[in-house]
């Protein structure tokens, strides 16, 4: 078997080296380990609005990511350590994983156990799964917490707006604990090197099985590769990201008790299809008006704001300087703005 230990923190360069160890282990047993930059990960059928925050995600610059495997939404960040199991489909024994991940944080006094894909102790999470199956191979992957940032994964996995009629794989909302927090002594490096240690262990039974074989990637020789460069960049891609994203219906509020203003938009794989404005306003309807003009069949990207701009600022010229209007055109138009998701960031 072969342990890779990728030192990249690009988590698109990372989850395409998943994709091609994929295809590429139909003959052996392999166990990557690798961390990433901050990132908030999404499984492959969820809709990214019902599961992330965007506002929190630009305020901090973390990154938004759509995996290929399915599953809920998960955060990453130094403080994680990620892990992929590949086998072939012959050898694929769920239990396997589990019982290795398990018996190394035992021998670490972290008393842990499975429970459903997840592995917890005492109550709170500290790694779930997701799962992928190949022609030939089957990948199971997940994430350690270690010693992550809990401030943001709670905060930026908590949409700010009211979403109904979301049709996607909704994330199953758990209490997380670190597990630095449970044993002070452990950190990322420790727990990577006692997998790495361990890992003969992980191999079927029965045989006679070598030491593993242990293979080191950087970010220089993943970026030099073609092949997985043209993964990363399609996972990179707004069609990947935010237009795979199933229809729901989205309400954006401004709850003032004189002037009280709800906009429900309809969006079908990122792009706007209805919207419908609830408010008493008087102008309400020559709102619409330039609301529908400038969202209606338009994708959520970054042309959005500049063609926002371009309905609003002739009907904001009308309105004398004083008018209550103003704010709320101005808060609304923030608050469509803050439904774009940035597709890459560098940090």
């Amino acid at each position: 078997m072969r342990v890779v230990l990728s030192s990249c923190r690009d988590p698109w360069l990372n989850l395409a080296l998943e994709n091609l160890l994929l295809l590429y282990s139909a003959s052996e047993d392999l166990l990557l380990l690798w961390q990433s930059k901050r990132a908030v990960v999404i499984g492959r059928n969820q809709n990214i609005w019902c599961e992330i925050s965007p506002h929190y995600l630009r305020a901090h610059h973390i990154t938004a990511v759509r995996r290929e495997s399915g599953g809920g939404a998960v955060y990453h960040d130094h403080g994680n350590l990620n892990f992929a199991f590949f086998s072939p489909r012959a050898r694929y024994q769920l239990e396997r994983n589990f019982n290795f991940l398990i018996a190394t944080l035992h021998s670490m006094g972290i008393k842990a156990k499975a429970a459903g894909n997840s592995i917890m102790v005492g109550g709170h999470k500290i790694s779930g799964s997701a799962f992928r199956f190949g022609r030939r191979s089957v990948m199971h992957h997940g994430t350690l917490l270690i010693n992550a940032n809990t401030a943001h994964l709670q905060r930026v996995l908590k949409p700010e707006n009211h979403i109904k009629e979301n049709t996607a794989v909704h994330s199953r909302r758990a209490s997380v604990v670190n597990i630095a927090t449970l044993q002070r002594m452990i950190h990322v490096k420790g727990l990577q090197a006692h997998l790495i240690e361990r890992a003969a262990s992980w191999q079927p039974e029965g045989g006679d099985h070598p030491p593993p074989i242990i293979e080191k990637r950087d970010e220089l020789s993943l970026r030099g590769d073609a092949s997985l460069q043209a993964q990363a960049h399609r996972l990179q891609s707004w069609e990947w990201l935010v237009g795979r994203s199933p229809r729901c219906i989205v309400t954006l509020e401004s709850p003032k008790r004189k002037h009280p203003l709800y906009l429900h938009l309809t969006i079908n794989w990122g792009i706007i299809e209805s919207l419908a404005l609830d408010s008493p306003l008087i102008i309400r309807r020559e709102i619409e008006e330039a609301l529908r003009k400038s969202l209606i069949g338009r994708r959520i990207d970054n042309s959005l704001s500049a063609n926002l701009q371009a309905h609003f600022a002739p009907l904001a010229k009308t309105l004398p300087w004083e008018s209550p209007y103003l704010p709320l055109l101005q808060q609304l138009m923030e608050k469509i703005r803050a439904l774009i998701i940035p597709t890459a960031y560098t940090v």
